[in-house]
């Protein structure tokens, strides 16, 4: 309830600032990509290291080296170190809080406003950064990785890519009112492949089709709510945001695994528990804010849609026969179900019908429809 009200309220703020823009004459999952890259070191993201697997195998193999050394030591060599802990012990205390005030500083100077839904976040890191990070990386080992799964990328005349290339044309040109939408490097790329049915957006501005998801789509109403769902995971910066989320639970994660493989005697247990541990993280932590992403794309999409003149009665139903998980297995999921995705763009339509209409849609579409009867008749004469 309390998620709808907010959804709504950010959608009324939505319709306000494209009702005021229209006056003016004249754009996630991300984390998917990082975690198939190499992460050479540069100045910019040397902060990614503890988000790699090799981070958390570093920190227990030397918590569990620092219990062997422990456990070796003399028992007058362990009393010594016990009494110049006990007499350093305020020092530490205060090299703990100002630790504490540390982080609580850094992460409250790198909270940002989402650009439409303004909504306040975490972020370790700027777009430009993260451009910078993907961009460096070989553009054909990120395409292997895309096309892993089978298929190829299809050329620009074909028909497929024709069809998303004028999807995404028409949400960009009508939706001039936002500036963030027009900074952005769009770049589109179609992959021939009908068992896929998926559509992948990341930082840099590119948007990765599969045929797929295109046979999936009913009519150009379900195909244009897609895009334009793809395309605000790139306006609100969801990529390098899940980025950020990541980094902050991978760092604060590496305590709890240094504490699993120091305290647990086990290695058998300390590999369960590190395990469970992660497991836990995944399903209550990553999880669930990558679903609240998906569910503010929705919203975001479905504005973008309804000002491109997408019709949102019909696509919205897209959530009625689009394949994903059930809603047992949705926890396990960084997607949404249908059921819960759809009920949100429901109580959102009115917001959204209104928006369609003052595109003054039917005017534009029977003008063009005068205008092929017109071309049609000069034809047939």
């Amino acid at each position: 309830m309390a998620v709808g009200m907010l959804m709504r309220t950010s959608s009324v703020h939505l319709l306000t600032r494209l009702r005021c823009s229209s006056r003016i004459n004249y754009q996630s999952q991300c984390h998917w990509l990082f975690s198939h890259s190499s992460f050479r070191t540069s100045s910019h993201h040397h902060a990614v290291w503890f988000m790699t697997p090799i981070s958390r195998l570093a920190v227990a193999a030397g918590s569990r080296i620092a219990r062997m050394i422990w456990k070796r030591l003399p028992q007058e060599s362990k009393e010594s170190i016990k009494d110049r802990i006990k007499r350093s012990i305020h020092l530490l205390y205060g090299t703990g809080v100002v630790c504490v005030m540390g982080c609580v500083t850094y992460y409250y100077t790198h909270v940002e406003v989402t650009p439409i839904t303004h909504r306040k976040r975490y972020m370790m890191y700027k777009r430009e950064e993260v451009r910078e990070l993907l961009c460096s990386e070989n553009e054909g080992d990120y395409l292997e990785v895309i096309l892993r799964g089978g298929g190829a990328i299809l050329p620009a005349s074909h028909p497929d890519y024709q069809l998303v290339l004028t999807t995404l044309s028409n949400v960009l040109h009508s939706n001039i009112w936002s500036e963030d939408i027009h900074h952005i490097p769009w770049r589109l790329i179609v992959v021939d492949n009908d068992e896929q049915v998926n559509a992948i957006s990341l930082p840099t501005g590119d948007i990765i089709v599969f045929s797929g998801m295109i046979r999936a789509c009913y009519n150009n109403d379900e195909l244009g709510l897609i895009i334009s769902h793809e395309m605000a995971h790139v306006i609100l910066d969801h990529g390098v945001e899940m980025l950020s989320h990541t980094g902050l639970v991978s760092f604060f994660g590496l305590f709890f695994i240094a504490a699993i493989w120091y305290i647990i005697p086990s290695d058998i247990i300390s590999f369960f528990m590190h395990q469970l541990f992660n497991g836990t993280t995944t399903i209550l932590l990553q999880n669930p804010y990558s679903r609240q992403l998906e569910h503010e794309a929705d919203q975001v999409g479905l504005m973008l849609a309804s000002n491109a003149c997408y019709n949102p009665d019909n696509a919205i139903k897209i959530w009625k026969h689009f394949p994903t998980p059930n809603i047992e297995d949705e926890y396990l999921s960084t997607h949404p179900c249908n059921e819960k995705r759809l009920a949100l763009l429901t109580h959102l339509l009115p917001i959204a019908k209104e928006l369609y209409e003052s595109s003054q849609c039917d005017i534009t579409w029977k003008n063009e429809i005068k205008r092929f009867t017109k071309l049609a008749k000069k034809w047939l004469q």
